[in-house]
Order: structure tokens, then C-alpha cells, then sequence
């Protein structure tokens, strides 16, 4: 998978928690003097007008009882907008778990001009936010860790219908890897055990991701190297969306077991 990363979210305590999004103003005295472009593989990119690292080149740290330090960072869209994202960390005052923290990321111009706000609650993980474009329509989503469980992660999806366009959250989807099947459904694989999985497809709908199926995989069991061994049962299951897709009930088996992102889990 791509990302083999960790944990299902404790959906209760995440229900409390609220996403908030703020618009700000332009930096008069930030757009006044444009820092200067960089070279590069990314010609579109920009000067960092703050102190900050790339993500990719940050590391989170274990706190111990105090959960995980996140270090504040900053990545950029991988297009010619010039779009940056600046992300900074914040441990909740009077928090009843010692692990919450807020996260806040400004969408920033070419220009150094704040095009918004992005702010979430975030639980006990390990992971940071990332871009992915995960419908593939040449703009990346923003993903922001909610919760890590024992494997599994839930992340809130940020996605701009198009590259000039304000990110809104469209969802949280969970698991250890996201990704767009041919036939254009966002899935996600979540793992229930050592040999066990389960595939959610969503496809996106107005402003949101609409669940559409589950699939529930397993594998005969697990070799000595610790990986998973062949795939023996799987089982699909209505997640609301079955009746719209057109398909039986073995129609559906058909296509969501024989989709790559089920069978590439035991490959």
C-alpha cells in the first residue's frame, strides 16, 4: 500500500470535535515586497516568508503520557499555483485527554497572501497533514489527521473543486491508505486484524463523499515474514450506496472483490 500508516479513529470521541474554518484578510504589508521564486522541479514555487521546514523533512516525537510532539511545518502544492500551506500545532489547554491538540493551516498565495484558515481538533497520532490528490483531478486534498488507533488513522478530507478555488471539508475517511479506483470511487483500506481487512468506496457527491460499499476481505492467515497469505473469503456489504450503482448482489461481488485496491491487499 502507500502508505502503511496507523489507526482507526474512536468515533465517539471524535464526534465532539468540530472543524472550523476562517477566512483572513491579505497581509497588506506581506504582499507588499513578493518573495522571490526558487528553482527547481517546482518552478511555481516560492520563498518561505516564515521560518518553517517542509513537511517532508519533519519528524513527529513521542511526549509519553503527553502524546506526540508535531512539529510546525510548512509543504506546497504540487502545480504551478504557488499555493503553500503553513502547518502549526497547538496542545488544548483544558483538554479532558492530555493528547488533544489543535492544528492550524493557512492556505497561502504566491505572494505571501492568506487565502484562508483550515483549523482542527486532533486526537492521540503520530501523523501530520498531507497532500494528495486523491480524485485526481490535478488538486490535491488536504488530509488532516484526526485519530490514530492500533492501526488505523481517520482523516478529515479538505478538497477545492478546482485550483483557484477555497478547500472545504468534504468528509473523514479512515484507514491505513487512500486512493481512486479506475472507475473513479475513492477507497479506503482499513485493517481489522493480521489477516483481515475492510474496503470502503465512497464516490463523491455535491460537497461531500457519499459511502457506497464495504467489502470484507480475509487471507488464509499469516506467514512466517509476517505478511498476509492469499485471500480466502470475501463479503460485500451495502454501505448505502449498493441500489444507486444498478448492480445484484453478485454483480456487486464481482466488481468490488475483483477491484485492485481488494486484491492488491494480499498481493
Amino acid at each position: 500500500m502507500k502508505r502503511l500508516l496507523f489507526a482507526f479513529a474512536a468515533a465517539a470521541a471524535l464526534s465532539a470535535c468540530s472543524p472550523a474554518e476562517k477566512a483572513s484578510e491579505p497581509d497588506a504589508a506581506a504582499e507588499a515586497v513578493a518573495p522571490a521564486a526558487v528553482s527547481g522541479p517546482n518552478p511555481g514555487a516560492v520563498a518561505k516568508r516564515m521560518p518553517l521546514p517542509d513537511c517532508a523533512d519533519t519528524h513527529t516525537t513521542d511526549a509519553g503520557p503527553d502524546g506526540w510532539d508535531h512539529p510546525d511545518c510548512r509543504m506546497m502544492r504540487h502545480d504551478d499555483s504557488g499555493v503553500a500551506f503553513e502547518v502549526r500545532w497547538t496542545k488544548e489547554a483544558e483538554s479532558p485527554s492530555e493528547e488533544m491538540s489543535e492544528v492550524t493551516i493557512q492556505v497561502v498565495a504566491r505572494g505571501d497572501a492568506t487565502l484562508q484558515t483550515v483549523t482542527e481538533e486532533v486526537g492521540g497520532t503520530f501523523e501530520g497533514p498531507y497532500l494528495q490528490d486523491i480524485d485526481e483531478d490535478d488538486v490535491e486534498e488536504l488530509l488532516v489527521p484526526l485519530e490514530t488507533g492500533n492501526v488505523n488513522t481517520s482523516w478529515a478530507v479538505w478538497r477545492a473543486p478546482n485550483a483557484e478555488a477555497d478547500y472545504a471539508r468534504i468528509g473523514v475517511l479512515s484507514g491505513v491508505d487512500i486512493g481512486r479506483t479506475a472507475d473513479g470511487y475513492i477507497f479506503t483500506s482499513a485493517r481489522s486484524s493480521a489477516a483481515s481487512w475492510v474496503v470502503s468506496f465512497y464516490r463523491l457527491e455535491g460537497e461531500g463523499l457519499k459511502a457506497v460499499v464495504d467489502v470484507e476481505a480475509a487471507a488464509a492467515g499469516v506467514d512466517e515474514t509476517g505478511h498476509v497469505t492469499e485471500q480466502n473469503s470475501c463479503k460485500v456489504v451495502d454501505a448505502g450506496g449498493l441500489a444507486e450503482t444498478g448492480l445484484t448482489a453478485a454483480q456487486a461481488e464481482a466488481k468490488f472483490c475483483g477491484d485492485p485496491a481488494v486484491r492488491g491487499i494480499f498481493e
